[in-house]
């Protein structure tokens, strides 16, 4: 387990890294990147008590589950959401949000990228509304919603790139790729809801302790992004699945073309063996056997046959 503490400085308002809390920080943020084991739960409780945070609040960051979760106890406000590293990305990280008076923790994966841009721009001169432990919960919020913006961009630049080589190149398209991709887009979708559920959430909660009515129109702001976000990944879903479809036509379609050159064989084939099961029969009397240009009639016969089923097969575009 590591932790990172990070005070902003009343005089400057600079974000600074240190390890104890300076006298003039006015608000503290303690990130916490955690590992898959057991032992950093365990950590993660005892670390968490010592900073007087509810035991409900800490029972609620040491499960391991993976659904998001919204709660107020003891004057603690916690968060559960996912966020993925990239938008193609199998599984979704879940990170935690624990907002005190003064406190904000941070927890999730080592590598997660919404803290660490967070700090980033923060840094870089980004402001919160606020020095406060809600403002600067709003800010990541706000964040998380950049990023799933980010990762909606490009889940739909790839569908594009697959729209574009179905209608140039549909045979070289699998149905394992559409699935894949069809997979990739309806978990990111899941994740964009379970995002605005939180928020939603979040909009709704009174607490005394940790007030939000005076930050709810930023809040209304980052909720519209989030929907605006939810709706557009709708659409990507409904766009894939036309496209889907127009993919399954075309397969069709091409299951049909072959149909139709198996038919025209066979009925190509049909009259020829008719004529050649007659002429195979041991009958002793077969006038045509005896006759000098009997061979040569039947071939021509049977070419005319086949020459005229092919003009009234193209005709009826059975080629096409």
């Amino acid at each position: 387990m590591d932790i990172r503490h990070y005070h902003l400085r009343s005089r400057d308002q600079r974000w600074i890294r240190q390890d104890a809390s300076g006298e003039d920080a006015i608000l503290v943020w303690h990130d916490i990147r955690l590992e898959e084991s057991g032992e950093d739960l365990q950590n993660l409780g005892a670390y968490l008590s010592s900073l007087n945070a509810d035991p409900e609040a800490v029972a609620a960051c040491m499960l391991p589950v993976s659904f998001p979760d919204v709660d107020v106890s003891g004057g603690c406000v916690f968060l559960r959401f996912p966020m993925r590293r990239q938008w193609n990305s199998p599984k979704a990280d879940y990170v935690m949000l624990l907002c005190m008076k003064g406190v904000l923790v941070s927890m999730g994966a080592a590598d997660t990228p919404l803290f660490d841009r967070t700090l980033q721009r923060l840094q870089n001169g980004g402001e919160l509304a606020e020095p406060s432990s809600q403002a600067l919960l709003f800010f990541i919020m706000d964040l998380c919603t950049d990023i799933s913006t980010r990762q909606y961009m490009a889940a739909r630049s790839a569908v594009e790139a697959l729209a574009d080589r179905i209608y140039d190149e549909p045979d070289n398209i699998g149905q394992d790729e559409l699935i894949a991709l069809r997979r990739c887009v309806s978990r990111l979708y899941s994740q964009f809801e379970d995002q605005h559920y939180c928020m939603s959430v979040l909009q709704s909660l009174q607490t005394q302790s940790v007030p939000f009515s005076h930050l709810k129109a930023e809040l209304r702001d980052i909720m519209d992004s989030q929907n605006h976000v939810v709706r557009s990944q709708d659409q990507l879903e409904i766009r894939l699945r036309d496209l889907h479809n127009d993919c399954l036509l075309h397969a069709q379609r091409r299951t049909d073309y072959r149909l139709r050159v198996l038919t025209v064989l066979t009925s190509l084939c049909m009259p020829l063996s008719v004529i050649a099961g007659i002429y195979g029969m041991n009958f002793r009397v077969m006038p045509e056997l005896d006759w000098e240009y009997g061979y040569f009639a039947t071939l021509g016969l049977m070419l005319l046959i086949t020459v005229s089923l092919l003009v009234f097969f193209f005709r009826r575009g059975w080629f096409k």
